[in-house]
């Protein structure tokens, strides 16, 4: 107890030195406010200053201990509530007293204490620890110290240039006699420089990011690369190659082309007579040739290139058999096990598929689902409880090559990215711009016989499976990334082509069908046996169809003329008779009768065929063409609510031949803005159409454009005021004669 009084002396002297102070009160405008707050705890006491006017430094304070007095010394004049100090220190404060300076507090202490003397950021503390303890008291924090923090960081990251941009970069290898060349193809010149060179290694620093297209390389590397690797950093796109053997490696610039050249040695020569000199132009021819970069030249242009390479090499034929080509390796991990990762999206959904190695796939539209192919010996796990309600995933496996079926809301659009090894599908209301769009066209092959070629880069195997749902058999060509995709789905006699986010999807009409890969061409055609068409259907000139589904080709489909159009009436109607309605031949032989009679602008019998081969083959629903003439069809007849509904459906979304007749449609309701919309959407379909159908279309798009003040629009798209042209804007349809019902 003795500890806690003070001794009488210096308690006496305490009193003595406050009872002078009275006579002597500094000026209280000089003096800066300062606010304590106290903490008694076992084993310490804590007095924490800060001023009172929001200065945000800490006070600067000299602490010492005498006589068992506290004395705080501050280097300016301060204002003090003392009375709250004892209050706060109730078992260590016995009296206080402010020197008359207004610079010095004095505490007398009930104990003798170790001083502490700490700050952060805007506080100041002052420790009081018993002489027995021998633990520290806690750290000092002011939570303006995690403010500040924050604010240096800020700082320091608007500090930080920016990264180097992300631009496409295609990189291929050749060969040529004993030399390999890795080429870099950037879409203009991009600086590097070599951050290291050893025994057989390589490592460049590109002055930009890449988005690399590697397919090339990994197909087929040239014999003497060991090993390619390459990463984005905050600096640039590094690339790390490797030689076999440990060949060295050169580096030189060809125009805006980085070469990376790995030959090996020239074997020591022998004592022979010497051989006159080969010509210059010798010399030259022997130097590995550099690839026509990608980005410069078509992509037909520059396969049409490489074909002759590769010419011989011919995946698939008439046995629909899954086969891969000699440079696939199976990517599956060890375990054969890929885990897919699900990340919810705001609007949608995000799968990560990642394999063990780069994987050729296939992503596509059919029906109401997306099919997910890729070729690798692995099962696929999907977490079901990661996925957000309207989705479901269904696994399969089949020869060299894994399957995911999903089902996904309405109005979402997918999305595929290849990045090294791992595959990214996307699932939001909009879909990303590939880096590659795929152009099936309609060629004429041996012997006369039409055939379907679309140029699919890094195309590697051909997997044949069967759709559970319908039962039909797909062939699928998978090929590397980047992206490469069909958005608009084709329909043609010989077999549909859905709507892929990467890759190509068959779905042959007839088991005479026969998909192969010829160097990096998908083709389809016919076996060499049969005909691709009944005489009568292949005579007729309906049998080749449009890549836009809902382009009606009034010019073709409508030239036969007096005797003519009968026999060809005939001819198309016998031939849908003869053919069993259920099959895709008799599938195909029903449209073709829909197309003579929206050709000759007969939409009522064409509607009526269109009913029937529905009922026949109800699968014909979700078939773009047949849903594009439908809603053409009920257009014609003045159904425009039932017309606007089949040219919005989904086998249709973002189809250009749809948006024109939509606009049509919104231009015979008077929804001004939106025809205009569809019109800009339909880009330059009304340019195929024949002069008089395409003088309608344009006097809409001028009458939508006057009606929106869109006075330049108007006068691109004017017409000649002729009476033939109002006439047929206003009954494009069908004839006057027949009864019209808008909606």
């Amino acid at each position: 107890m003795s500890l806690l009084r003070p001794p009488v002396g210096w308690a006496i002297r305490l009193s003595m030195m406050g009872a002078a102070a009275v006579s002597f009160v500094a000026p209280a405008f000089a003096d800066k406010p300062v606010q304590f707050s106290f903490k008694e705890a076992p084993g310490y006491a804590r007095i924490t200053a800060r001023w009172g006017d929001g200065d945000e430094a800490a006070p600067k304070i000299s602490a010492k201990v005498s006589n068992q007095v506290l004395i705080l010394t501050f280097d300016q004049k301060v204002t003090i509530n003392l009375d709250k100090l004892k209050e706060g220190l109730p078992n260590w404060a016995a009296v206080t007293f402010m020197d008359p300076d207004g610079m010095t507090a004095r505490i007398g202490l009930k104990q003798a204490p170790r001083l502490a003397v700490s700050t952060s950021v805007d506080l100041t503390a002052i420790d009081l620890i018993p002489e027995s303890s021998t633990a520290s008291p806690p750290k000092l924090v002011s939570p303006l110290a995690a403010v500040k923090a924050k604010e240096a960081e800020a700082k320091r990251a608007a500090a930080i240039p920016p990264p180097p941009a992300i631009d496409p970069l295609e990189v291929r290898g050749s060969q040529s006699g004993d030399s390999s060349r890795v080429a870099f193809y950037w879409p203009a010149r991009v600086g590097y420089k070599v951050i290291s060179q050893g025994e057989g290694t390589l490592k460049l620093q590109f002055a930009k990011r890449a988005k690399p297209d590697l397919a090339y390389l990994r197909i087929s590397p040239p014999p003497n690369l060991a090993d390619f690797q390459g990463e984005n950093t905050d600096k640039g796109y590094v690339a790390t190659i490797t030689s076999k053997d440990k060949l060295p490696i050169k580096h030189f610039l060809e125009g805006d082309v980085l070469v990376v050249d790995i030959s090996k040695p020239a074997p020591a020569a022998a004592a022979v007579p010497a051989k006159p000199a080969p010509p210059k132009s010798q010399a030259v021819a022997e130097k590995p040739g550099l690839l026509t970069p990608p980005k410069q030249a078509p992509v037909e242009e520059v396969a049409a290139s490489l074909t002759p390479a590769v010419a011989n090499n011919v995946l698939g034929g008439e046995q629909r058999v899954t086969v891969m080509s000699g440079n696939w390796h199976d990517p599956a991990p060890r375990n054969g096990l890929v885990n897919v990762k699900a990340a919810p999206l705001a609007n949608g959904l995000e799968l990560q598929i990642p394999f063990a190695a780069p994987a050729p796939g296939a992503v596509f539209a059919r029906g109401s689902a997306i099919w997910a192919v890729f070729a690798a010996n692995a099962d696929l796990k999907v977490d079901p409880t990661q996925l957000p309600a309207g989705y479901r995933v269904r696994t399969m496996r089949v020869k060299d090559a894994t399957l995911m079926r999903l089902e996904i809301p309405k109005g979402l659009i997918v999305s595929a990215e290849m990045d090294e090894s791992i595959w990214t599908l996307r699932f939001a209301p909009t879909g990303s711009k590939p880096q590659r769009f795929l152009s099936p066209t309609r060629r004429a092959g041996e012997g006369g016989r039409a055939r379907i070629e679309t140029m699919l880069i890094g195309a590697t195997g051909l997997v044949w499976f069967e759709d559970p749902v319908i039962g039909d058999q797909l062939a699928v060509a998978v090929s590397y990334g980047p992206s490469s995709a069909s958005p608009t789905p084709r329909d043609f006699v010989e077999a549909s082509l859905p709507a892929t986010a990467h890759g190509l999807a068959i779905a042959p009409k007839s088991d005479n069908v026969v998909v192969t890969i010829e160097g990096e061409r998908v083709v389809v055609s016919m076996a060499s046996n049969v005909q691709s068409t009944p005489d009568v259907i292949a005579d007729s000139g309906l049998g080749g169809m449009t890549a836009n589904p809902a382009y009606i080709d009034f010019a073709g489909w409508g030239a036969s003329r007096g005797e003519a159009y009968f026999q060809q009436l005939s001819g198309l109607e016998s031939a849908a008779a003869a053919i069993d309605p259920s099959t895709p031949v008799g599938g195909s032989a029903a449209l073709d009768l829909v197309r003579f009679h929206l050709g000759h602008d007969h939409a009522y019998e064409a509607l009526g065929v269109l009913k029937v081969a529905l009922n026949d083959r109800p699968e014909l629903e979700q078939d773009a063409s047949f849903v594009g003439m439908r809603g053409v069809a009920n257009y014609m007849t003045g159904r425009l609510k039932v017309a606007d509904d089949d040219l919005a459906r989904g086998v249709l979304r973002g189809d250009p031949s749809a948006a024109l007749w939509r606009a049509m449609i919104a231009a015979e309701r008077g929804e001004w803005e939106r025809a205009l919309e569809f019109f800009r959407a339909s880009d330059k379909q009304i340019y195929a159409y024949p002069s008089a159908r395409a003088a309608v279309f344009a006097a809409a798009w001028a009458d939508a454009a006057l009606r929106t003040n869109d006075y330049d629009t108007a006068a691109a798209r004017r017409t000649p005021p002729s009476p033939m042209a109002i006439v047929k804007r206003r009954n494009a349809a069908s004839s006057s004669s027949r009864p019209c019902v808008r909606s």
